[in-house]
C-alpha cells in the first residue's frame, strides 16, 4: 500500500511540474497586447511589375468567393477579406480576417465593411480597403511549387494604424480524414503562430515578421477564440516603397522545413512573386490565344484556361493531378470538389488538349493510372487525405461511376492524336487494354452497350431516373471510346483489337439508334430500362451523342431543336430536366438545375450540326458567367428558375470552365488537328460582324499555327503562318450564312478548286492545301446575304428566364423562316447586316438595322411561340 502511495505522489508531482513548465513557457511566449517588438526592416521592397493583360477588376462584393492557388497551397476566401488557407492536404486555418484600429481607437473597423474593389490576375488576387484616413491593398498569391501563401499589404495612412489579423487555427486534413490533439502558440522569434499536433507530422506557421502576437493560446488544445496578431504602421512608415508581408505555410512534413520557408520568406518574397508571374505568363504564352472584337469573350477564354490550370495539385502523398473544383469549406473539411475526380480530369483534358496544354494533360492522365483497379475500372474519386485513412476499402466512392472508364479511353486517344505522343500511348497501353476489357464485361445483355447496372452510375447519381439499364450519356461515351480504341489499336499495330472495337461499334450504333430514338416526339430519350422500354424524359444528356454524330443528321437536328425550347433552355444555360417534368426541381442537382457543364456539350453539338446562331448565343451566355460570381471562374450550378446559384454551388468548377474552352476552340473556331497524320482542319463558324480575329499558337504535335482573319464586305482573307509544320495538310472550310454565294478561293494569289457543302444554317467551301512555305495567304471571295447576329446576353442576377429563344432558322431559297419563343408582351431585337436584301417581313418589323420581334400580352408568363418569315430580294 505504501509503495502505491509513494508511486502515485511521485507521478502526480511530476505531471503537475510538467504542466506548470508548459504553461510557463506559453505565458512567457505571449507578450502584452501591442507590446512585442516587430521587425519593421522585414518589409518587402515594392514590386514593379507590368499589370497582366488578363487582369479583371470590379467593385468588391463581400460574401462572394475568391480563389487563389498554387499547386501546393490555396487561399479560398470571400471578397470581404475573410479566407481559409489550405496547404494540401491540410486545412491550416479558417476565418482569417482583417480589422483596423486608427490612432488610439479601441473599436475595430472590420475589413468587410471597408473593402472597395477586387482585382484578379493569373498570379494574384488584390483586395483594396479604404477609410477616411488610410487605404490598404492586400495582394494574395501562392507560388506554383511552394506550400505557402503570401499576403502583401500596401499601406497608405495619415494616422497611426494597427492592422489586426485574426484566424481560427484548424490543422485538419481534407474530408473525410481527421486529426486530434492540435495546439498552437506564438513563437516570438519567428513572429508566427505555430500550429502542430502530437505526432509531429502536420504543421502550420501563420504570422508576419512585422507583427506581434496578442492572443492567449491554451497548452493542450486549440482555443475557441481566434488567434490574433497585430501589425503597427505609422504614417512615416507607410507609402508605396514597401509591402508588409503576411506569411502562411505548412502541410504534412518536417516542422523544420516549414519553419525554414517562413523564416527565409521575407528575403525571397520578391523572387517568389516574380516566379509566379512568369509561371502564369508562360502558361498563357504556350497555349492557344484568341483576339476577337468582343473583349469579354477574349477575357473569358483566357480565364477558362487559367481556371483549369489552377486545379493542378501536387499532393505530398499522392502526387500531381487535377482536382475537380475549389470552394469554401466553412467549418467542414471539403473545399468544394478539391479532391481528385478522374472523370472530371478526362472531360477537362479535351479542352486543355485543344488549347495545347500538353504537359498539363499528360500529368493529369498519368496520375489516374495509379488508381486503376485490378479489373481495369478507372477510379471515380480520391480524397486528397487518402494517405490518412483506408480510402479504397472503407469508403464506397472510389469506383462508383461507370462513365469514368470509357472516358479514359476517349481522353487518351484525344491527347495522343493531337500531341503525337506515341511514347505516352505505349506507357498507357496496358491500362487502356484493361479499361477496354472492363467496359466489354459490363455488357451483360450483349447489345453492344455498357450496362449501368453492371458498370455503375452514369449521368445521374440518385433519384427516379437511376433505375435504368443504360442511359444515353454512358452509351454515347462508350461509342466514342470504341472509336478511340480502334484508332489507338491501329497506332499500336494491334489489328485484332482494332477490328474487335470496329465490330462492336457497328453493333453499338445500331442499338443506340434503336433504343434511344423517340420516333413519336422526335428526340433522343434519356435512357431505357431493363425491360427495354424508353425513359422518355427530354434532357441535355443526349448532346454528347449528337456532338459525336451518333444517329442520323435529321434526328440530331430535331433533338437539338427540342432542347432549344423555353422549358429546357434558360438565358443562362440548359436545364438538366424540363420544367414541365413531374420530377423537376429548380435547385435539384440532377433534376432541373442548370449546369454550365451541360452548356458546353450543347454548344458543341449545335456547332457540329451547324446551328451556328444558337451555338454562338449560348457560348456568349456561358462566357458571361465568368464575370458575375467568383471573378474569372464559372460556378458549378445555377437554379433552373432564377438566374442565381444555390448556396452550396462550388465557385471554381473545372468542367464549368471547360464548357467555354472546348466548344470555343473546336466549335466556334473549328480547330482540330492530328500530329500523327500531319493534318489540321479550320472550320470556323464566326459571327458575320467580326471584322478581324487573331488566333495564335494552335499546337499540333511540335507544330504551331497562327491565323489572322480579316472579313470585308465581299471577301475573307486568311493569313496563315506556322512553325515546324512543313508538309502538313490543311483543310480550310470557313462557314458563311446560307444564301452566301462563294465565288473563288486563291492561295498565294493562285486559284484552287474547292467543294461546297450546306447544312442547316450555313454553307462552306472546303479546300485542301499542303503547307509548303512558312506562310500562306488565303482569300475567299463571296457574295454576301442577309446576316442575323447573335447578341451578347443581358443577364440580371435573380431574374427569371425571359430572353428570346430561337428554336429554328430555316433557310429556303429567297426566304428565311424563324421559329421563336418569347415572354408575353416581350419585345426583342436582333441586329442585322445587309438588311437591304430584305424584300418583306411577316411576324416582325425593322428598326435601325434590327429585326424587332414582339409577342402579344397574355394572362400568364408562359412563353409564346411564333413564326417570322423574311422574304429576300
Amino acid at each position: 500500500m505504501a509503495s502505491f502511495q509513494q508511486k502515485f505522489k511521485f507521478t502526480f508531482r511530476r505531471r503537475i511540474s510538467f504542466l506548470f513548465l508548459c504553461f510557463g513557457l506559453i505565458f512567457y511566449s505571449v507578450p502584452p497586447a501591442w507590446g512585442e517588438t516587430a521587425l519593421k526592416s522585414q518589409t518587402v521592397p515594392f514590386l514593379s511589375c507590368q499589370p497582366s493583360s488578363a487582369q479583371l477588376t470590379r467593385l468588391a462584393q463581400p460574401g462572394t468567393p475568391f480563389v487563389q492557388t498554387g499547386q501546393k497551397f490555396a487561399f479560398i476566401g470571400e471578397e470581404g477579406g475573410s479566407f481559409e488557407a489550405w496547404a494540401y492536404p491540410l486545412k491550416l486555418c479558417r476565418e482569417f480576417k482583417f480589422s483596423f484600429f486608427v490612432q488610439e481607437a479601441t473599436r475595430p473597423l472590420a475589413g468587410k465593411d471597408l473593402v472597395q474593389s477586387i482585382s484578379v490576375a493569373p498570379e494574384a488576387v488584390t483586395l483594396r480597403f479604404a477609410y477616411q484616413s488610410f487605404t490598404v491593398e492586400a495582394i494574395y498569391f501562392s507560388p506554383p511549387h511552394l506550400p505557402a501563401g503570401f499576403i502583401l499589404l500596401k499601406v497608405e495612412t495619415t494616422v497611426p494604424l494597427k492592422i489586426v489579423c485574426s484566424f481560427i487555427p484548424v490543422l485538419q486534413p481534407m474530408w473525410p480524414a481527421g486529426l486530434g490533439g492540435q495546439y498552437s502558440y506564438w513563437d516570438k522569434n519567428l513572429h508566427a503562430y505555430v500550429i502542430s499536433e502530437p505526432t509531429g507530422k502536420n504543421h502550420a506557421f501563420i504570422g508576419s515578421p512585422t507583427a506581434s502576437g496578442i492572443s492567449y493560446t491554451p497548452a493542450h488544445m486549440l482555443s475557441d477564440s481566434p488567434n490574433e496578431f497585430v501589425i503597427e504602421i505609422s504614417p512615416q512608415e507607410s507609402g508605396p516603397k514597401a509591402y508588409w508581408p503576411i506569411i502562411i505555410t505548412g502541410g504534412k512534413g518536417k516542422r523544420e522545413d516549414f519553419a525554414s520557408i517562413f523564416q527565409t520568406a521575407p528575403s525571397k518574397i520578391k523572387t517568389y512573386y516574380l516566379e509566379t508571374v512568369e509561371y502564369w505568363r508562360s502558361f498563357l504564352k504556350k497555349t492557344l490565344s484568341l483576339t476577337c472584337p468582343e473583349e469579354k469573350l477574349n477575357q473569358a477564354f483566357i480565364w477558362s484556361k487559367l481556371s483549369l490550370a489552377k486545379l493542378l495539385v501536387n499532393n505530398p502523398d499522392l502526387g500531381q493531378g487535377l482536382v475537380a473544383g475549389l470552394g469554401p469549406s466553412g467549418t467542414s473539411g471539403r473545399p468544394g470538389f478539391g479532391w481528385f475526380f478522374s472523370g472530371d480530369a478526362y472531360i477537362n483534358s479535351l479542352g486543355l488538349t485543344a488549347a495545347g496544354a500538353f504537359p498539363l494533360v499528360k500529368k493529369a492522365l498519368a496520375f489516374t493510372l495509379k488508381w486503376q483497379r485490378a479489373d481495369g475500372k478507372m477510379a471515380h474519386e480520391l480524397s486528397q487525405a487518402a494517405a490518412y485513412l483506408n480510402w479504397w476499402q472503407d469508403y464506397p466512392y472510389g469506383y462508383i461511376h461507370a462513365d469514368t472508364t470509357p472516358y479514359f479511353l476517349v481522353a487518351l486517344e484525344n491527347y495522343v492524336t493531337q500531341s503525337g505522343d506515341l511514347n505516352f500511348l505505349h506507357q498507357c497501353w496496358p491500362a487502356a487494354v484493361k479499361a477496354f476489357r472492363f467496359c466489354l464485361a459490363t455488357d451483360k445483355n450483349k447489345n453492344g452497350l455498357m450496362d449501368n447496372r453492371q458498370a455503375g452510375l452514369g449521368a445521374l447519381e440518385y433519384g427516379a431516373l437511376t433505375d435504368i439499364q443504360t442511359d444515353i450519356y454512358l452509351a454515347a461515351i462508350w461509342l466514342r471510346a470504341l472509336q478511340a480504341m480502334e484508332k489507338m489499336a491501329t497506332f499500336m499495330k494491334k489489328e485484332n483489337l482494332s477490328q474487335q472495337a470496329r465490330s462492336i461499334l457497328r453493333q453499338a450504333k445500331e442499338t443506340y439508334l434503336r433504343c434511344f430514338w423517340n420516333q413519336e416526339e422526335k428526340f433522343f430519350a434519356y435512357a431505357f430500362n431493363p425491360q427495354g422500354h424508353q425513359v422518355k424524359e427530354i434532357s441535355p444528356w443526349n448532346t454528347l451523342g449528337i456532338m459525336w454524330n451518333w444517329g442520323k443528321p435529321e434526328q440530331r437536328t430535331a433533338s437539338l431543336k427540342r432542347l432549344l425550347r423555353a422549358d429546357m433552355l434558360t438565358d443562362w444555360g440548359i436545364r438538366s430536366l424540363s420544367n414541365q417534368s413531374s420530377l423537376y426541381g429548380p435547385l435539384n442537382y440532377n433534376y432541373g438545375a442548370v449546369w454550365p457543364f451541360l452548356n458546353g456539350w450543347l454548344i458543341m453539338a449545335l456547332y457540329r450540326q451547324h446551328l451556328s446562331f444558337q451555338a454562338t448565343t449560348l457560348l456568349k451566355s456561358t462566357a458571361a458567367l465568368t464575370f458575375e460570381h467568383t471573378l474569372g471562374a464559372i460556378t458549378e450550378v445555377y437554379s433552373g428558375t432564377l438566374h442565381i446559384w444555390p448556396q452550396e454551388a462550388v465557385p471554381l468548377q473545372g468542367f464549368s470552365s471547360h464548357a467555354l474552352l472546348f466548344p470555343l476552340i473546336q466549335g466556334l473556331l473549328g480547330l482540330q488537328g492530328s500530329a500523327l497524320k500531319k493534318k489540321i482542319t479550320f472550320h470556323p463558324q464566326l459571327p458575320a460582324d467580326w471584322s478581324e480575329i487573331k488566333i495564335n499558337n494552335f499546337q499540333v504535335g511540335s507544330a504551331s499555327f497562327n491565323l489572322y482573319l480579316q472579313r470585308k464586305r465581299n471577301s475573307l482573307i486568311i493569313t496563315l503562318t506556322h512553325s515546324k509544320a512543313s508538309g502538313y495538310n490543311l483543310t480550310i472550310a470557313p462557314c458563311f450564312s446560307r444564301g452566301t454565294r462563294i465565288k473563288q478561293i486563291t492561295v498565294d494569289n493562285h486559284p484552287i478548286t474547292f467543294q461546297i457543302h450546306e447544312e442547316n444554317q450555313v454553307i462552306w467551301p472546303e479546300a485542301k492545301i499542303v503547307l509548303t512555305t512558312n506562310s500562306h495567304l488565303i482569300r475567299i471571295d463571296f457574295e454576301p446575304t442577309l446576316e442575323i447576329i447573335p447578341a451578347w446576353p443581358e443577364l440580371t442576377l435573380g431574374a427569371k428566364n425571359q430572353g428570346l429563344k430561337i428554336i429554328d432558322l430555316e433557310f429556303q431559297p429567297k426566304k428565311i423562316i424563324i421559329e421563336a419563343q418569347g415572354r408575353p408582351g416581350g419585345k426583342y431585337q436582333l441586329r442585322l447586316i445587309n438588311q437591304q436584301k430584305i424584300k418583306s417581313l411577316e411576324g416582325a418589323s425593322l428598326k435601325n438595322s434590327s429585326l424587332v420581334i414582339s409577342f402579344p400580352p397574355a394572362p400568364d408568363e408562359k412563353f409564346i411561340t411564333k413564326l417570322i418569315k423574311i422574304y429576300l430580294k
